[in-house]
């Protein structure tokens, strides 16, 4: 698509100088986290872990009946403890699907269920005897930051979301991962220590010098647990994370799908806003003169008194379909400006 030399991005650019290339944004969010999972060290440790788990759990269906058996004696017994409720919908089982780079969606679940279901996985490693010791490590808190994109990413994969609450999204996301970035630390925190102690896992001590498993720190100056998992995971994962966002969704598309969301003729036009549609001129200054940008900012306002008062143009679901119709109508030569 992107071809340098003669993807689809490029014969079109040939045609028309002044067009816009926007790349799927599902796509973009799951390239985004992908990057930043590749450059961090302490991210792409966590996701060599899962895969060697899966293939381990997952290299036979004995195994995974294995896993399914010791998660239902866990569910049975968690009952008779009343520690559960039962009712529909409630204590699904849980499994370990294999995670996919084009589907970020897939990773978050995959760590979420492998939280959920540690004491089992435990269990069934033990009893297949191919137990790791990285494997019994403590899992990392990358999985929070990943969660926070989650909403984001299972947005913009939704065929009937529309453009305005998906861009609001994007710079809601960016505002949140600088928020968990500056005061998410201490919760999360307090979370993996919870979750050693309820899993019988030594919980590293915040204070004690950090020391990198199974590899020697050369040349580097002795840093504490805390200092390293605040400053060299927890910031440094964020900050090429907000970069990634930054470079994906940049401010050109994310005004151009804005303004162009303002032309939608869903629920009577109700994203209508004139300004808007005039700011694209500044995106296209070779298609629009200063006299026809007048002549559009007349035709703006009986366009949108037309619209509204024509049934033709009632129920129109999106851009596409709005064009249809203003050329059956013969309304592109009437607001040949707005067309």
């Amino acid at each position: 698509m992107k071809g340098e030399s003669n993807g689809l991005k490029i014969l079109i650019l040939k045609e028309t100088t002044s067009a816009y290339y926007v790349h799927c944004f599902a796509h973009q969010l799951q390239l985004t986290l992908v990057a930043v999972s590749k450059k961090s060290i302490d991210c792409g440790w966590l996701f060599e872990i899962l895969t060697n788990l899966l293939n381990v759990i997952g290299v036979s269906c004995k195994r995974k009946e294995m896993l399914r058996e010791a998660q239902a004696q866990k569910v049975s017994q968690a009952f008779d403890d009343g520690k559960l409720e039962s009712g529909k919908g409630l204590n699904q089982e849980l499994s370990l699907g294999r995670s996919g780079d084009a589907c970020w969606g897939s990773h978050y679940k995959l760590i979420v269920n492998v939280i959920s279901l540690y004491p089992v996985i435990c269990k069934v490693l033990d009893k297949i005897g191919d137990v790791s010791s990285s494997l019994d490590d403590r899992l990392k808190a990358d999985v929070t930051i990943f969660g926070v994109a989650n909403d984001l990413n299972n947005a913009l994969q939704r065929k009937d979301q529309d453009i305005v609450n998906v861009m609001t999204l994007v710079t809601l996301t960016k505002q949140r991962l600088q928020q968990v970035r500056d005061n998410g630390l201490e919760p999360l925190l307090s979370s993996v220590i919870s979750f050693c102690e309820n899993n019988c896992i030594e919980a590293p001590n915040m204070e004690y010098v950090y020391v990198l498993t199974g590899r020697k720190k050369c040349g580097k100056l002795h840093t504490t647990n805390l200092h390293h998992f605040r400053v060299e995971v927890f910031a440094v994962i964020i900050d090429l994370q907000l970069q990634e966002l930054k470079n994906q969704f940049d401010e050109v598309s994310m005004d151009l799908l804005v303004n162009m969301a303002s032309l939608i003729p869903v629920d009577d036009f109700k994203s209508f806003d004139k300004e808007k549609v005039i700011a694209l001129e500044k995106l296209y200054p070779s298609d629009f003169s200063s006299v026809e940008l007048v002549r559009l900012s007349d035709q703006l306002d009986n366009y949108i008194y037309d619209m509204k008062k024509d049934d033709r143009f009632q129920g129109l679901k999106d851009l596409k379909e709005l064009s249809k119709e203003m050329v059956t109508s013969n309304k592109d030569k009437v607001f040949d400006h707005v067309y």
